[in-house]
Parts: C-alpha cells; structure tokens; sequence
C-alpha cells in the first residue's frame, strides 16, 4: 500500500502538467546515461595512419581497480604473435576518462610494422580506461 500512496501524487502531477501543456520528462527527454556522458568526455590521445583498412582489432582496456595501492602497468602486444600477415595502417588509442593520470604509450612497431605494443599505466590509486583501435593496410 505504502508504495501506491506515494505514487498517487506523481501521477497527479504528471496528469495535471499534461493538461496544463507541459510535458513531464520521459526516457525520451531525460538527459543521457552516464556512459554517454563519459563517451562524450573521451579524448583522442594517439592517432596515427589513415583509417580504413581491415578492421585487426577493436576494444577495450581498462585496469583492474582504481583502488590499488600500487602503480599499474600492462603492456600489450596487437596483433597476437603470426595472427596477421599484413602491416598496420591506422592506429587510434582513446582516454575514455579524460584525466591526466592515465598513460597509453606505444614502446613497439605500430603503423607499417606487422604488430604495435602499447604499455597502459596508472599511479597508485588512480585506473585507466582506452579504447583501442587498429586497422591494416587500405586495400586498392
């Protein structure tokens, strides 16, 4: 009971702004998620090459916690060892937390080379979070 009670009176209002003109907020008005947010505060932090080849990889890194008491640190290596045979041609790397805290820098290969490694780290108590992006060669 305690639950209709309390919602009798948003529906009153809401019938009431609806007669009156005013449209009460909907899903379709409510301003965006936060993961839309956070998208829209991402900054493009590497970017290399011309898009448009193969798509060879695209995803996500993100760190363990932002509650770690240490540094970290995670290099990777894209493609995996023989995975593909073709040099990469654009290479994109993507804060999706805007900070400056974070860094994602690339140690090895890259655009014309047949592989790229990219070391994320982050300082004690802080985490990172990147969108990664790599595509081949584009094709004639």
């Amino acid at each position: 009971m305690r639950g209709i009670r309390t919602s009798l009176p948003i529906i009153a209002v809401a019938a009431a702004l609806t007669v009156a003109g005013v449209a009460p907020a909907t899903a379709a008005t409510a301003s965006p998620p936060a993961k839309a947010a956070a998208q829209a505060k991402a900054t493009t932090v590497y970017e290399e090459g011309e898009p448009g080849g193969l798509l060879f990889y695209s995803g996500n890194r993100r760190s363990k916690s932002a509650w770690e008491s240490t540094r970290q640190s995670k290099k990777v290596r894209y493609p995996a060892i023989g995975e593909y045979l073709a040099p990469i041609g654009y290479l994109k790397i993507v804060d999706n937390l805007d900070n400056s805290y974070s860094t994602a820098t690339v140690t090895a290969g890259g655009v014309e080379s047949k592989y790229v490694e990219i070391e994320y780290s982050a300082p004690a108590f802080k985490d990172y979070d990147y969108d990664v992006e790599i595509r081949g060669v584009p094709l004639l």
